[in-house]
């Protein structure tokens, strides 16, 4: 018989860690190792001593004390033989892509159905890829959110956006008033589809306008 595939779950929400938790432990060879509920406690467990127990990680991307974008940085750094799953709400084309880049073998959206979950971690642990979920939104948004949309202004914006300085200092260094510094902001996140500053700083992460 083979040995059971151990998963180390991280999600800030009870009911869902609750639920997935029963899915994984109801499943034949599935067994879930540790449950955490922050990204420090993620990299607290794989840098113990029972770290090579760990078969596979499916992470939240919201969580506190360190999200699961963050968590991953260290991951593939650290230990880029770890297989982990996305489980998320988030759709945006920047996350998916910042997810993949950073070494994720899959992602799902967490409206994802029990067969469907418990088939992609074991295709995950006979190294397999699953990003089907998220394609869609690849192609559906590659066009919205293509660099070349954006002008030289805008890009030069978010870079400074993503490197933490507010409009009153960009507007400084651009010899421009924190009020067209604002409306720069607005436009860049009506044509990416973002919601603040914080998920600009990220697509210029993942879109290469920051390294």
């Amino acid at each position: 018989m083979s040995p059971a595939i151990n998963v180390l779950l991280a999600d800030d929400h009870p009911m869902i860690m609750e639920s997935i938790e029963k899915i994984i432990n109801d499943s034949p060879g599935l067994n879930v190792l540790y449950k955490f509920s922050t990204g420090k406690q993620v990299l607290d467990a794989l840098a113990g001593p029972n770290r090579s127990e760990i078969d596979i990680l499916i992470l939240d991307i919201n969580m506190p004390n360190l999200n699961g974008l963050d968590c991953m940085e260290v991951i593939k750094k650290k230990y880029p033989d770890k297989k982990v799953i996305f489980l998320t709400i988030y759709q945006e084309e920047f996350v998916v892509r910042r997810l993949k880049k950073l070494g994720a073998r899959a992602i799902l959206l967490k409206n994802t159905d029990t067969e469907r979950l418990v088939d992609v971690i074991h295709k995950v642990y006979n190294d397999i890829e699953v990003f089907d979920d998220v394609e869609n939104i690849l192609a559906a948004t590659s066009n919205i959110k293509d660099n070349l949309k954006l002008s030289k202004r805008e890009r030069e914006i978010i870079r400074l956006i993503a490197e933490g300085k507010s409009a009153i200092e960009i507007g400084d260094l651009l010899n421009l008033s924190d009020l067209t510094i604002n409306t720069h902001r607005r436009n860049i996140m009506r044509k990416l589809d973002l919601s603040n500053t914080a998920q600009i700083a990220a697509f210029a992460k993942s879109s290469g306008i920051i390294t």
